[in-house]
């Protein structure tokens, strides 16, 4: 079943930026802070995979996350930047019209990536 759609943001995001801001820098919070809503988080280890997983996953994924890092280790393997890019293509054709979903590209390491 479809994945729900995000909760509506309580704050504005820069507002919510100005907080996390102030909360690095060793400031106290608000006292009348009681959460943060994340908008759009990141997904930073995602495995797609390829064919009929990838066109499966990629709108589930996109409706949660602004961006995601793509695991490489496709059979056979992204090694170089022309895989990559051509990957990233099946990416961006699968994901839902309309959407802002940005995949992050890595490589995977072997004595030949170029």
């Amino acid at each position: 079943s479809p994945l729900p759609a995000p909760l509506p943001a309580r704050r504005s995001a820069r507002s919510t930026e100005r907080i996390l801001r102030r909360l690095a820098s060793g400031a106290r919070a608000p006292a009348t802070m009681q959460r943060i809503t994340m908008l759009r988080p990141d997904d930073w280890h995602h495995h797609f995979r390829d064919g009929e997983r990838l066109r499966a996953l990629v709108p589930m994924v996109a409706r949660q996350f602004k961006r995601a890092i793509a695991m490489p280790n496709l059979k056979p393997p992204v090694v170089n930047t022309d895989q990559a890019q051509k990957y990233r293509e099946e990416l961006l054709a699968a994901k839902p019209e309309g959407s802002d979903f940005d995949p992050l590209m890595t490589l995977y390491l072997t004595d030949n990536t170029t």
